[in-house]
């Protein structure tokens, strides 16, 4: 992971010794995280918990928690959101405890003063570039190998916060009070996108500060785009009157009226992928005096998009049923593609190819595909449909500054946020969709798409879905050339959204290997693995990589609806660099991945087949005890 754009310099660094007088009591500052909260981070090696006048004469406090003969030890501290970050740490020093060295991703944070009388505590204070959130790896190091580490607590704290602009709030103000407005434009309710219909009122682009008069409450409202992975936001609330904050119904900050300012965070678990709605809101003032004010400040605001109005093609409330689409037929075999569309596709999210996937594979009576989600979302990254296809893996990501574009192949190119690594399930914020020009014919179709140029990244993408008779089914032809002046790496599999003949997963579906496969994950609840074969429990959501195949033939595999005697068998025409196996109660989807290096100017072919047969009887297990409810 390159960080050299974090690493600017260190903008405060200092350091204190507490004086050692007896009976001293050491009190830690609120939000403080000690022994009891560091414990429990992960991977966090072995440490004794000692009373710190075991260590410190005459001083009481906190425990200390104590690696003898450690020399370095890394602690993965937990942070809230994207930002600056000031961080102090309590740490013991002199004696036989030598200065500690803090550092992350192999950059030097700080230094600790060098002691060398008597044992005391030393608080090291530090302030961060801007930093990704979720995690922070700091390494603690000392000179000697063999030397002991004391620490006593943790405190982060976020270092800035920048004000919003006025204009983005959309606003206005009735003779309600605020409880009756939560509840009449669903302030506290989740996945609530529309502007309260008081909100027509905006403010001058000067200033920060959203102004209202005090004989009435006070409604604003704007949009937050959420494309973090597993990182939530920080904020700041000003006002000279009590005031909340929401986001995606949560209530992030509620400032009372005694206090100027409040701060506050929302976790990424808490937030949708894409859009959320964010509201702040004011009560009456009485008696009426000055106007009431509030106005909000962000962590990051230079990477964190707020909207006053929620952009056209990033409205997830755009669902139109109308989406277009192709019908292929071959005798008994039919299939519903939706065509790519930026304005009316069925499919219109960051993560899958939007060409290629389906929405029914019909073989006769039987079916095969279906779409992932039964309440479909267009924008919802995850909500594809059949073989919805992926390059898993990004281009020019790791070369990419916050704010600016890297390449998802298939796809187009996504601006980058402040994030540790990519994470293929958030909603990149588009800077542009790749057009794909589309051939068709009543039993197949070919689809092209061309990046010309994008950082000496260029590729034409040519795929082929054609439906076949004898065997029934469908094949799956890829062409990618690299036409740029940089090396394209990247692997490419089907998600393989399947549901034959609309039956949930459970044990009447089996999965038959070339190989043996070995899972990664513990999965054994809900996944019976035995010999060659793998059949779904239907007991929860099943998500392992496997291992355990060597060679192109074991590239292939036999997926059965037993009672239904139907088989669908499923041929990669390259040897797997990777497989995964995800089901729910709704699909089954192996994952076999292709691997792609291809230096400019070469060309790499690879095919994928799905065979629909139905057989007279399955070899089934004896002992799974199978019953079914049709």
């Amino acid at each position: 992971m390159k960080f050299q754009w974090l690493f600017f310099s260190l903008l405060i660094l200092c350091h204190c010794c507490l004086p050692t007088h007896a009976a001293q009591a050491i009190q830690l500052p609120e939000g403080a995280l000690d022994y009891r909260q560091l414990i429990k981070i992960k991977d966090l090696p072995k440490c004794e918990i000692a009373a710190l006048p075991a260590m410190v004469d005459g001083v009481d406090g906190p425990p200390v928690m104590l690696w003898e003969n450690q020399g370095a030890l890394e602690i993965n501290l937990p942070l809230p959101s994207v930002g600056k970050f000031e961080i102090e740490i309590y740490h013991l020093s002199g004696g036989r405890y030598p200065a500690l060295k803090y550092s992350a991703y192999d950059k030097i944070l700080a230094v600790s003063a060098n002691v060398k009388e008597t044992t005391q505590i030393q608080i090291t204070r530090f302030t961060t570039p801007l930093w990704p959130g979720q995690t922070l790896p700091l390494q603690i190091s000392t000179t000697d190998s063999k030397s002991p580490i004391g620490l006593l607590a943790v405190i982060i704290r976020i270092a800035e916060f920048l004000p919003l602009s006025a204009n983005h709030w959309q606003y206005g103000q009735v003779d309600q009070s605020v409880d009756q407005l939560i509840n009449q434009y669903a302030v506290d309710q989740k996945a609530i996108l529309d502007m309260p219909v008081i909100c027509r009122q905006s403010s001058n682009a000067s200033t920060s500060r959203v102004t209202a008069d005090t004989e009435h409450s006070l409604l604003a409202t704007t949009y937050l785009y959420h494309d973090h992975a597993f990182t939530g936001y920080s904020f700041r609330l000003k006002s000279n009157v009590a005031a909340e904050l929401w986001i995606n119904g949560e209530k992030v900050i509620d400032l009372p009226k005694s206090d100027r300012t409040a701060t506050g965070a929302i976790p990424w678990n808490k937030l949708q992928r894409g859009v959320n709605r964010m509201c702040v809101l004011l009560p009456q003032s009485q008696p009426a005096s000055d106007d009431t004010w509030f106005e909000l400040l962000v962590s990051d605001l230079e990477h964190t998009h707020i909207f006053s109005q929620i952009p056209e093609q990033l409205d997830p409330r755009r669902i139109k049923m109308d989406w277009p689409r192709l019908t292929l037929s071959k005798g008994d075999v039919r299939a519903v593609l939706p065509l790519p569309d930026s304005d009316k596709g069925f499919y219109r999210a960051a993560r899958f190819e939007w060409a290629g996937q389906m929405t029914e594979l019909r073989v006769g009576k039987n079916t095969i595909f279906v779409p992932f989600h039964d309440d479909h979302q267009p924008l919802g990254v995850d909500h594809a449909a059949g073989p919805a296809e992926e390059f898993f893996e990004p281009i020019g990501y790791e070369d990419a500054l916050p704010g600016e574009s890297f390449i998802k192949l298939g796809v187009g190119l996504l601006r980058k946020p402040v994030e540790n690594k990519y994470f293929f399930g958030s909603a990149y914020l588009p800077d542009t969709f790749l057009d794909w020009q589309t051939q068709a014919s009543q039993d197949r179709v070919r689809y092209m798409q061309t990046l010309k140029d994008h950082q000496g990244y260029a590729y034409r993408y040519v795929k082929e879905l054609i439906l076949t008779n004898q065997p029934n089914g469908l094949i799956i032809e890829h062409q990618l050339t690299n036409t740029g002046t940089k090396r394209i790496v990247s692997n490419h599999y089907s998600h393989n959204f399947i549901r034959l003949n609309d039956t949930d997963i459970d044990k009447r579906y089996q999965i038959d290997f070339n190989f043996t496969p070995i899972a990664v994950n513990n999965v054994r609840s809900r996944l019976s693995l035995k010999g060659k074969r793998a059949i779904p429990l239907g007991k929860g959501t099943i998500f392992t990589p496997m291992y355990g195949f060597s060679k192109t033939s074991d590239s292939q595999l036999i997926l059965s609806l037993i009672p239904d005697n139907l088989k669908l068998t499923i041929t990669l025409d390259q040897p797997m660099i990777r497989f995964w196996l995800f089901a729910s109660n709704r699909t089954l989807c192996p994952e076999m991945f292709t691997h792609i290096d291809l230096a400019p100017g070469q060309t790499k072919r690879w095919v994928r087949r799905y065979e629909v047969s139905n057989s007279e009887s399955i070899d089934q297990p004896s002992d799974m005890n199978l019953q079914y409810d049709r």
